[in-house]
């Protein structure tokens, strides 16, 4: 499982029966909501004060920036079948998406 503390502003990972919490990434502005892409190996998070999408491999190494310039980016999905990333914003309330 993985989870991210907004407290702390880390993203952390353990076995599903609590065992073995390894911390992946730190430093982090906010992250909230995360998705991840198995068949690719992808971890993708948003970093609602950052304004950012990023995204890693599984094991957090390889960050990268998938969109910035957002305005408090919030709850987010992965359509794998289509490409397709939606988040919210927030405080506009907006739904987006993109590739």
């Amino acid at each position: 499982m993985y989870w991210s503390e907004l407290s702390s502003n880390r993203i952390q990972r353990a076995n599903l029966d609590g065992s073995n919490i390894e911390l992946l990434l730190s430093g982090l502005s906010r992250p909230v909501q995360i998705a991840l892409d198995l068949a690719q190996g992808k971890l993708y998070w948003a970093e609602s004060f950052g304004g950012k999408i990023r995204r890693a491999n599984l094991n957090g190494t390889d960050v990268e920036d998938i969109l910035t310039g957002l305005d408090g980016p919030a709850g987010l999905e992965l359509d794998l079948a289509a490409g397709m990333v939606y988040w919210t914003e927030h405080p506009s309330g907006k739904i987006r998406r993109c590739n």
